[in-house]
């Protein structure tokens, strides 16, 4: 909703679908040429490190005229980690 000149589209890198490829392929063919992968994850564990660059690399070797981008993950952010100690501290009881 924030930004309505972006196709956003949600990809699994495992055990669900879309995966990634099939998100990008999506993407591709209503014309996107610039695609920024957003890892939503909590921090820099093996998906990110390992499993998620190799998928990219796939990708941009399907689609060698599009600009695959890799974001930090999320937990990375320190907005994002502030809104989560927010929401921690929120949900602690009252003494």
């Amino acid at each position: 909703a924030p930004r309505p000149d972006a196709s956003v589209r949600l990809a699994f890198l495992e055990l669900m679908t879309p995966n990634l490829a099939d998100a990008v392929a999506d993407l591709v063919s209503q014309g996107c040429q610039d695609v920024t992968v957003v890892p939503v994850f909590l921090g820099q564990g093996g998906h990110v490190r390992r499993d998620l660059p190799v998928l990219a690399d796939a990708c941009r070797s399907a689609h060698p005229g599009v600009a695959l981008r890799l974001s930090a993950a999320v937990g990375e952010d320190d907005a994002v980690l502030q809104a989560l100690a927010a929401y921690c501290a929120n949900e602690v009881p009252h003494a």
